[in-house]
């Protein structure tokens, strides 16, 4: 069964949320504790900051 989040076509506006929570425990606690708060990876963390380009094939 999915979440009512996603079920419902929620998720976007859970996403904002949980970014805003994010947002506001790391300036109190720091990254770790706000993505164990938030259930973020800090590797999904760190890879949204530094987003790699993404190449076009050369054909």
């Amino acid at each position: 069964m999915e979440p009512l989040s996603q079920s419902a076509g929620l998720k976007h506006a859970a996403d904002t949320v949980a970014d805003d929570a994010f947002t506001g425990a790391q300036g109190q606690l720091g990254i770790t504790a706000a993505c164990r708060l938030t259930d973020c990876s800090r590797a999904t963390h760190y890879r949204h900051q530094h987003p790699v380009p993404r190449v076009s094939p050369a054909w």
